[in-house]
């Protein structure tokens, strides 16, 4: 018997096995190899915000934009703006026009840093933020007025001008005037509008102009000099005027210099007749017609209608004062001796005659009262002061009287009369009347209001073309006289005060008065006056002309 044979087993690694039995199992399944899965999709990132810039720049009307355009979305995202505004100057209440938008804009009216903060968003919600800061800047103008006299007339026109105005940011301007100080009197119009300005000043006094020049965010300021307004027109005199009088008829002044005397219109036009020796004073007759001149050792003759010297005639004294009678008659009142005489000079023969011989004291300061019949005059030098009346018989002196006063009143040495030749003003306010009766004449009748024991008046006038009225210059506790003070005749109460102008415009000194004269037809009066520096050789006529 045949034996059977055995098979041998084979050895086949387990790995195998498996990696067999995967290839069958999925060949079994339809055969062929499946795709890997998707990854995931990265995380959302958030935006980034750019505000742009800071800025800085001049302020103007129009608006100033934002821009936000450099924003980004690291994933391409559509990005929303929110805008606010984080601080800006107080008082100021910007708003943005878009806050919404990328560029949204604003328009400020006031200069400073104006903080705006940004958010960026993207769709799923995510942000960030960035601030911008800008600064608004403003130079304000430069205001330039162009230079004006300070010293002006009332009723003139003055011209104000800041046309040379500008502003360093190119800014339109505006310009506003404001009167800031005036006189009470004054009923002008106190602001005005415009560049150029034409002021017409209603009444005398100091009057200060405030300039504000606008640029619509930062006004300038300037304040001008003050203006020095005056009723009076000044016409500067060449020559030292050492005494005057008015002739009321051709209505001119008659003033003495050294070595002429002069004729002085309101419109400064002037007239010279050269003298033969130093004046000491004039007086001019009742007609306004002729002159006399008081020298030492003579009297001289002048035609003012000419202005020719006619004669100079011979007398025994130095005349310190002189009266010109309607009749031709000079009466020469000494200035020296103590005791002396008046001497009565015949102008066309030149005959002398003497009155009140050794009885009437030197450097007497006489008028010729308005009836053309009798002198008035005041001693200067005596304790206490007098007035005393001389009559005019045929060209000579005859008989003469004092006040009933010795000491009662002063009278501080001149004269001067109101128009009708009723009252008598004297330099210490004390008026008397002025009559036919030496009972009644020189009898106390006022005293001008106002007047202390330390006022002396300078020189006076009346008129009664004004409501019948004193002009006075008076030295008042040591000052020299620096305005025209009128009174009422009847009362003497103070009327109007007119103030002398400045000598120049610095502003630093004011004309003081030597004399003064009122017109007999109008309301102008007159006014000598010298520069308070104390340079008598500057003088001025000063012409208050009728309203």
């Amino acid at each position: 018997m045949r034996r059977a044979r055995v098979a041998r087993a084979a050895f086949i690694p387990f790995t195998w096995i498996v990696a067999l039995t995967g290839t069958l199992l999925l060949s079994a399944c339809g055969g062929g190899s499946s795709p890997s899965p998707p990854p995931p999709a990265p995380p959302n990132r958030a935006p980034v915000a750019d505000a742009g810039n800071d800025i800085m720049q001049v302020i103007q009307s129009s608006p100033v934009a934002l821009d936000a355009t450099g924003s980004s979305d690291p994933d391409a995202d559509t990005l929303t703006y929110r805008w606010e505004v984080s601080s800006q100057p107080e008082s100021s209440a910007i708003e943005l026009d878009d806050p919404a938008s990328a560029q949204p804009s604003f328009a400020a009216a006031l200069t400073g840093e104006y903080v705006f903060e940004l958010e960026v968003s993207d769709p799923d919600g995510l942000s960030s933020t960035d601030t911008v800061t800008v600064t608004l800047t403003n130079e304000p103008p430069v205001v330039d007025v162009a230079s004006v006299d300070r010293i002006a007339l009332v009723g003139a026109d003055v011209s104000l001008d800041a046309q040379g105005s500008s502003d360093p940011d190119g800014h339109e301007l505006s310009f506003t005037w404001r009167i800031v100080e005036l006189p009470a009197e004054s009923g002008m119009q106190t602001v005005y509008d415009g560049p150029v300005q034409t002021i017409r000043f209603d009444s005398q006094g100091t009057y200060v102009f405030e300039l504000e020049v606008d640029d619509g965010y930062e006004p300038a300021l300037l304040t001008l000099e003050s203006f020095d307004v005056t009723v009076y027109t000044v016409i500067v005199l060449d020559e030292s005027i050492i005494d005057a009088e008015f002739d009321p008829v051709g209505e001119r002044i008659v003033a003495l210099t050294e070595e002429e005397l002069l004729t002085i219109r309101p419109d400064g036009n002037r007239a010279a007749v050269e003298l033969p020796a130093a004046g000491k004073a004039v007086s001019v007759s009742p007609d306004g017609a002729y002159a006399a001149v008081g020298h030492d050792g003579s009297v001289s003759h002048v035609d003012l209608n000419e202005m020719r010297l006619l004669e100079t005639h011979s007398v025994a004294t130095s005349l310190g004062d002189v009266v010109l009678d309607e009749y031709g008659y000079a009466h020469g009142f000494p200035d020296t001796g103590q005791w002396v005489s008046i001497y009565s000079v015949d102008l066309v023969s030149g005959a002398v005659r003497l009155g009140v011989e050794d009885f009437v004291r030197h450097r007497m300061r006489a008028r010729l009262h308005p009836s053309g019949a009798k002198i008035y005059g005041a001693n200067t030098d005596l304790s206490p002061s007098d007035l005393e009346r001389y009559s005019i018989v045929a060209g000579a002196i005859d008989g003469n009287y004092d006040s009933p006063y010795h000491g009662d009143h002063p009278f501080c040495g001149n004269v001067w009369f109101d128009p009708d030749g009723e009252l008598i003003l004297s330099p210490c306010g004390v008026v008397v009347r002025a009559t036919d009766d030496r009972a009644t004449d020189m009898i106390f009748a006022m005293r001008l209001e106002g007047f202390s024991a330390t006022d002396r008046i300078r020189d006076a006038a009346s008129s009664s073309a004004d409501g019948r009225l004193w002009y006075v210059v008076a030295e008042r506790d040591g000052w020299a006289p620096d305005h025209v003070q009128t009174y009422d005749i009847e009362f003497g109460r103070r009327a109007e005060r007119f103030n002398l102008p400045l000598v120049d415009a610095a502003g630093e000194r004011r004309w003081f008065a030597d004399f003064v004269f009122a017109s007999s037809s109008s309301q102008a009066h007159y006014v000598i006056a010298t520069d308070d520096s104390g340079d008598s050789e500057r003088q001025a006529l000063l012409v208050r002309r009728a309203p």
